[in-house]
């Protein structure tokens, strides 16, 4: 759950290898892919779209078939015409894969995206080869509810920069604060992104997002995951991180100190080592 990130003008702009709109069911959907090797698919979080991992595409694409996609109602992909939970989100996950002609893939989920990655492995467990959980949680709580209904109304109330400028707090540490210029930075480019999510949209994803709960299943989940969570991360505290690693039998969890819920941008050198270390490890011998 994330409502603003560094914009897309940071770092190297990726070389676009974008798939044509892919039509899935009665929804059109972006899709990006950088590399060869086994598949990776990449699931971002409220409000974010594909580019949101471009730390990640290229370096790990010398080794792996990265695969990037806007989820409904967010980026170029197609809004939607009414309301949709996290298995929903899930069920495209997989239609995308099986447009793509890919039978199984590790799957790297961040906040929001991360839910929807538990929902695809518990739904459609065939096609999961290793589970990555970056920033997730296992369901909302009243302070949750409390916590995102209010961004509902003031997305509604605010300019984007004010609202950027009230909701940062709650992505990004003290430490990160005290950097020159990088909150000023992140809500320029907020302010200024031209696929900025419209209200009604990120309305939708939100009571998604709030719907969600894994709680009780995770028993269910039979593969490799590794959940990386920051230690500082507000939005998804770390009794959530703590759940995941109890809950799901194979899991390995990582702690990034003086971490928050953006450490996917902040700490993202330590995040693609965590990556690229359990991918490997996880990948079929010839691959």
């Amino acid at each position: 759950m994330v409502p603003a990130r560094p914009g897309r003008s940071e770092g190297t702009r990726l070389v676009s290898y974008a798939v044509p709109l892919l039509k899935l069911g009665s929804m059109s959907f972006y899709c990006h892919e950088e590399g060869s090797g086994f598949p990776v698919l990449f699931i971002h979080g409220l409000g974010s779209d594909h580019t949101g991992w471009n730390q990640y595409l290229r370096p790990l694409s010398s080794t792996f078939r990265c695969v990037a996609f806007d989820n409904r109602d967010v980026g170029r992909s197609d809004r939607a015409s009414e309301a949709y939970d996290i298995r929903d989100m899930a069920n495209d996950a997989r239609a995308l894969l099986d447009e793509l002609g890919i039978t199984k893939a590790h799957v790297v989920g961040f906040s929001m995206g991360a839910s929807i990655a538990q929902e695809l492995v518990l739904a459609h467990p065939e096609c999961v080869q290793s589970l990555v959980l970056v920033s997730g949680y296992t369901s909302s709580d009243p302070r949750g509810e409390a916590l995102f209904n209010g961004w509902k109304l003031l997305r509604k109330a605010l300019s984007p920069e004010d609202y950027a400028q009230i909701t940062l707090p709650w992505v990004y540490t003290h430490q990160e604060y005290r950097t020159p210029g990088f909150v000023d930075n992140v809500i320029e480019a907020t302010a200024q992104d031209p696929l900025r999510q419209d209200d009604a949209a990120f309305a939708r994803q939100v009571d998604a997002t709030l719907s969600f709960s894994s709680e009780d299943r995770l028993h269910s989940i039979a593969v490799p995951t590794l959940a990386i969570a920051g230690q500082d991360d507000l939005l998804a505290p770390m009794r959530f991180a703590r759940t995941l690693e109890e809950g799901i039998p194979n899991c390995r969890l990582e702690i990034i100190p003086d971490a928050g819920h953006g450490l996917l941008w902040t700490r993202a050198k330590e995040v693609r080592r965590l990556l690229l270390e359990f991918l490997t490890e996880r990948s079929p011998a010839g691959d």
